[in-house]
This record gives C-alpha cells, structure tokens and sequence, in this order.
C-alpha cells in the first residue's frame, strides 16, 4: 500500500466501503439500513451502531475487523426482537451483561447458519474482541465472554481458538456451575427468541445471579397479559446490540435518527426493577389520575449545573479544543461563508451615528477649530449612539445526547463556535448552553426510586446534566476551548429538552439586554429510557410542548429552532427541519438574518410581564 498514491488508497477505502454497506444490508434483510462512516472520526455506523472504521493503511486485520463488527451489528438486525429482550432481561447489571452476551451469540449462530464467509469475518471480530481483554478487564465482562464462548461453540461447534480457551480458563470455577444439559437446551431454542431468553433466565437463577423472583419479570407474570392487549399499529423495538443505547433510532448521518416515544401495551408490573434499555419511550404505567397528567420530577437531588472546567482538566480542554479546531478547518470554507454572509447583513444595519457637544466621550476633532478662535471654550468631545444590535444577547441550546454523537456534534459545536466569534464581533452578546444527562437509563435517581419500592408515574427518573459553554459575558476568546468538551467521549447521553428549554429560558430572562433570542438546536423528540419506561406514554413529549409554549407566549423573547433529522416544526412556531448536518449552518445564518431583519419586540411587553408577575 505504500507505494500507491493518495487518490489509490481513497478510491480503495471507497470501494471497502461500498462493499461493507451492501454486505450489511444483505445480512440485515433491510436494503434501508443506515450504514455511514465517518471520515477521521474512527467509526462506521451500522443501523444506529457505531464500529471501527478501517483505517487508510487497509490492513487486512483492520478491514476483517470492521467486517465482522458490521455483519454482527446486521445480523443483530435482522434476528433480534428487542421488544422480546427488554420484558424478559434481568434487572440485575452483572445478570444483564450475561443475557445480552448470549443474546449477541444467538443472533450470530442463527445468523450465520448459512454464510461461512459472514461466520469467517465474525471469527477475526471476536478475536479481536478477546485480545482486548486483559488482567485489568472488568471481571463481568471476561465472564459475559466466557458464558457466550462456550454457548458459541455449543451452537455452531466452531472449535475454540488458544485465546479463547485462555480466557475462558479466568472465569472456569463460575463456569463449571453450568452442566451441558443446560447448553443442550440453550442450543435447542436458539430459533425461538423468547423461550431462548426464558431458558438463560432460569441458567442465571441457577448461577445465583439473580433471584427466581427477579428473573424474566416479564416473561412469567405480565406475559399472558400481554399477549391479550392490543398492540399499537407501529410498535417500537431495537436494532441495537447490547450496550448500545436506542434512544437515537433515526440518525440522519451517523447514530440514527430519533424517533419519537411510543406507547407500549405492558401493565404497570412489567416495570418492577427492570433495567429499561430497548424500547425507548415504552410506558407501562396506569395513565389514569392527575399525577399521571401533570409534569413531575422525582428528585432533583442528583441534578447538575456544570461548566467545562468542572468536567475536565485545562489540558484535556485544551486538547479537544484542538480536535475541534481540525473540524472547524475542514468545515470552515462552508460555515465561515454563511457567519460573513451573517456579519456583513448585521454590519449593515449597523449605521454609526453621534452624539455631538458631550462633557466626555473621544474627542471631536472637527471642533478643535474652536480652541483657536476662542481659547476658553472648552473641549467637545462625541459619543457613539448606541447600535439596536448591541442591545441582543443570543442563546444556542444545543442537544447533547447519544443520537447526535459523530457528525452531528461536531458541526453543531464547529457552527457555533463559528457563529458566536461572528455575533460577538458584531457587538451582539451570546451564549452556547448544553443539555444531557448524567447517566444513562436512570442514574442515581432510578436508584433512589427502586429502594423506595418503584412508586407509581414517578415522574423525570434521571439525573440532568445542564452545561454552560459559554456565558453570555464570557468573550469568545476565552471561553472558546470550553466548546471543544462537545466532542468528549462519553458525554453524550439522553435528553429531556422540556426542561432544558425552561432553564435556558429563565437564564435568558435574567439577561439585562432588550432583545432575547433564543435558538434551540437538536436532532429528535425527548428520550430518557427510565422516565418513559415508568411513566405514561409522552410524558417528556407533552412536557416540552407546555415549555415551548410558555417562551412563545412571553413577548419579550424570541424562540426558533432547528431540527436535524427530525421535523421540530410541530413543536415550535417559528422552526426549520433539514435532513442533513452539513446544512446547519446554512439555515443558523438564515434565521438568525430573518430575526435580525424583523424589529425587536416592544420594551412594554417586558414592562406587562413584570406587573403580570408581581
């Protein structure tokens, strides 16, 4: 490969990459799975699930590597019901890993009955995998490899490679609980995804994993119900792998587009300690009674309001920033074009005037003439009127959650970083707030609901996490390294924007500033698995509608949004829907250009709402 030109080897990862997304679709039985890559980014996505993108150098371990990870995401696609998985999984974590384990090793041995290539490619992924695993692995995860070797071997009497036969020698004494009977019958219902995950609950019982009470809670007692309620016409399930998170299942890039909640038919038992992770939006709560109408939280106790530096060290925000520099310099040819397009329309309403014959101010130079003629009249200085603009504070509220991880973040946070430098320039105040949460499927206040006994439509059932990039105050060039935490493995989780909007909202309000504008940008409804998984269906949903339109009712601010992917404008009045990133900072300029153009709203609509409140 060294001696081929750089055009060669980008022609070649095209082809590999052409190859790769046919042979996923081919597997998945889905000629619409979303398979993308993402150039410098490390990753190719596969229905929503992201994977290792073959390096320039097309190393065959690299390409086989990416081709095993992409075919098992496929066929976890086309095998695997995650309706079935979530009512029948532990609640458990350790017993959870386990289940999704042999789960992953199902859907491969189905799936592959047929295609030894698929098999082939599988092999090299899982080896890889093994290699990974070292003396500081998590116990759980050596274990969760152990139990799906030996199934894997059970399942497609594949041999087991010396690596494997290593790994599996960490975990034997737990291992040898486990007779061949119960992997005779493991390998029997392999067709048969829901006796399949009836017959891993009962081995995890036997392991002491979990308690029989507290194994397949949906399986034994909320089953029979289920199986008699009426299903919605477009019932909502996974085509994530374990330990990828579905609340993003329409990405328009990268992770999946995310999709609004939809109810599912479960009865309020099927909620009792399961650990929610494939069914976003799933309620399973009685609707019924005023609790169950009216927005709550359970606890704010675990909420957090943070800046970049509470996060991260000056030298890992100095990093990313620099991560975030080499986007901004890729992107900057199309952004840098709308933000000058955006300075010279603000620069042009901008006309200077003065105030002339002023006690203080700069110097009159046009009047010195009257020092000469009459030495005793004092000196005239000017003051510059001040601009409408400058009298602006604009917010970005940028989305922060799994779905909008890969291209989607990156071009938010390269839009505005770029826009805020331009906004400020041009004398008008900004500021870049973010919102996720703190953990995914719950955090500490699921856990705090689970010991007191999981009480009925419990409310917002996770931890926020609120985060302020840049204040309004804070000039750009130093808050700038702060923007490049958006590109932080790991930050990324799930989003309720109903109460987002209305803290950005009231930080907005406290801005001495006339005009308020405040920009929402995000790629799909609420999500948050623990708060829909034990409340009644669009709960998040109307929560952010009734945020939405106390700020279009308040006169003295001015909301607009724009969504990726996803159509916001049922939401908002004043709202843009595009179908790809790369066009966010197009349609950024264009409506703040359209704000900009229209007069700032009346200063008594300020003075009304304040008699209002008192």
């Amino acid at each position: 490969m060294s001696d081929k030109s750089p055009n060669e080897i980008a022609a070649e990862l095209d082809d590999l990459k052409r190859s790769i997304s046919a042979c996923a679709r081919a597997v998945s039985h889905d000629e619409s799975l979303a398979v993308t890559f993402e150039r410098g980014q490390g990753v190719v996505n596969v229905g929503g699930t992201n994977l290792a993108e073959p390096q320039e150098s097309l190393s065959s371990e690299s390409v086989a590597v990416t081709r095993g990870q992409a075919d098992s995401a496929a066929l976890w696609h086309a095998h695997h019901d995650g309706d079935i998985h979530q009512r029948n999984a532990p609640a458990d974590s350790v017993a959870r890993r386990l289940f999704d384990a042999v789960e992953q090793t199902r859907v491969e041995s189905v799936g592959t009955k047929y295609l030894d290539g698929v098999a082939s490619n599988l092999e090299i992924s899982l080896g890889n995998r093994l290699d990974a695993l070292n003396s500081d692995s998590d116990y759980t995860d050596v274990l969760a490899e152990g139990l799906a070797l030996l199934l894997r071997q059970k399942m497609t009497n594949r041999p087991l490679s010396d690596r494997a036969r290593e790994v599996l020698s960490h975990c034997s004494d737990t291992l040898q609980k486990i007779s061949p009977d119960w992997l005779d019958k493991l390998s029997d219902k392999q067709n048969n995804q829901k006796e399949f995950a009836q017959e891993v609950n009962d081995l995890l019982v036997a392991m002491n994993f979990v308690d029989s009470a507290d194994a397949g809670e949906y399986a034994a007692d909320a089953e029979d119900d289920f199986d008699d309620q009426d299903l919605p016409e477009d019932d909502s399930e996974s085509d994530l792998p374990p330990g990828e998170s579905d609340s993003s299942e329409e990405l328009p890039e990268s992770e999946g587009e995310e999709g609004d909640p939809v109810d599912d038919p479960e009865d309020d038992t099927g909620t009792e300690g399961a650990d929610v992770s494939e069914t976003p939006g799933a309620s399973r709560q009685d609707t019924s009674g005023a609790a169950a109408e009216k927005y709550h939280i359970y606890t704010t106790e675990f909420d957090e309001v943070v800046a970049p530096l509470d996060m991260c060290s000056i030298t890992e925000l100095r990093r990313l920033r620099e991560r975030l520099d080499e986007h901004v310099g890729d992107l900057q040819s199309s952004i840098g074009r709308f933000a000058n397009r955006l300075q010279r329309h603000l620069l042009a309403h901008q006309n200077r005037s003065w105030n002339f014959d002023q006690e203080e101010g700069v110097l009159d130079t046009a009047r010195l003439t009257r020092v000469v003629t009459d030495p005793m009249q004092p000196l005239s200085f000017k003051q510059e009127k001040e601009s409408k603009f400058r009298d602006t504070v604009v917010t970005l509220l940028i989305d922060n959650s799994g779905s909008m991880h890969g291209r989607s973040i990156v071009v938010a946070s390269s839009c505005a970083d770029v826009l805020a430098h331009t906004l400020e320039r041009c004398g008008v105040s900004v500021e870049v707030l973010g919102f996720t949460t703190r953990a995914w499927k719950g955090g500490q206040a699921r856990n705090k609901w689970v010991i007191a006994g999981q009480p009925h439509n419990p409310g917002r059932l996770n931890d926020l996490r609120h985060i302020i990039y840049k204040s309004a105050d804070t000039p750009w060039r130093r808050g700038r390294n702060n923007l490049g935490l958006m590109l932080r493995k790991g930050l990324l989780k799930e989003n309720i924007d109903g109460e987002a909007l209305s803290w950005a909202y009231q930080r907005i309000m406290g801005r001495p500033e006339r005009r308020k504008i405040l920009m929402v940008i995000s790629d799909g409804a609420p999500i948050d698995d623990s708060t829909l998984s034990a409340n009644p269906g669009k709960f998040l949903e109307r929560h952010l509608q009734e945020a939405i339109k106390q700020v279009e009712s308040d006169p003295d601010v001015e909301l607009t949004a724009i969504g990726i992917g996803h159509d916001v404008t049922q939401y908002y009045k004043r709202a843009a829907t595009i179908g790809n990133v790369s066009e966010l900072a197009s349609v950024m300029t264009t409506q703040l250009v359209e704000l900009f153009d229209k007069a700032a709203p009346l200063k008594k609509g300020r003075q009304r709402r304040g008699a209002r409140l008192s």
